[in-house]
């Protein structure tokens, strides 16, 4: 897949909800669509990802958390890896590991899902001497995933970076028709940020709209 089709698959459920088109025009992606809804008004979308975890960083946690679900099976001897699926903030890792307390206290929640003392999963609010958080555990598909909020921040530094970009696309000839521009910060799923608590908070830019997105959701953030 292509930088380009990975970028339309990002913004396509927003073409689709705005009945957008495609304006023909110069192969120039500044910025990276230049579309058109029903009524005429030519809108200019910008799409870019946020992150602030290396590659190699999101593989280790995704080994920590295959080898605590293979642990327990191994433990318990349940069936495939595949029976449970459990979110686990990154607060409980430490060099890569999930803390030993905590670990027990989700062993201690699969139990229950296995001997179907809970068929739809269950929900734990767990406090410790490290911050607290919260992890949940269910009976749906799945691998072990972690969730935490998004740094209000680093998503602050990556609207102010899209900022310099607009700046320099309004000074083009060739977008005097765009009426508004709007945003797409997409949000990688790899990341295990949750953004909802974002909603309604105030952020400085020249953009008309800004749309926080994953591949199961599109959030108006502006």
């Amino acid at each position: 897949m292509t930088k380009k089709e990975r970028e339309y698959n990002i913004v396509a459920p927003l073409f689709k909800e705005y009945g957008f088109t495609p304006v023909k025009r110069q192969d120039d992606e500044r910025p990276d669509f230049v579309v058109c809804n029903k009524q005429g008004i030519v809108v200019g979308i910008e799409v870019t990802d946020v992150r602030d975890k290396s590659k190699a960083q999101i593989e280790a946690t995704e080994k920590a958390f295959d080898q605590l679900l293979q642990k327990y099976c191994s433990q318990r001897k349940e069936g495939p890896k595949a029976l449970f699926s459990v979110a686990v903030n990154q607060s409980y890792l430490h060099n890569g590991l999930i803390i030993k307390d905590v670990e027990e206290r989700i062993f201690e929640e699969l139990d229950k899902i296995v001997e179907q003392k809970s068929k739809t999963g269950i929900f734990v609010q767990y406090f410790s001497d490290y911050p607290s958080t919260v992890f949940s555990v269910s009976r749906m598909p799945g691998h072990f995933t972690y969730e935490t909020t998004l740094p209000i921040e680093l998503l602050r530094n990556t609207i102010e970076e899209k900022n310099k970009k607009l700046r320099q696309y309004v000074e083009l000839q060739q977008n005097a028709g765009i009426r508004e521009y709007w945003l797409v910060i997409n949000v990688p799923m790899k990341e295990g940020w949750d953004y909802s608590a974002l909603q309604g908070k105030e952020f400085l830019t020249g953009y008309s709209r800004i749309y926080l997105t994953n591949p199961f959701s599109m959030n108006r953030l502006v």
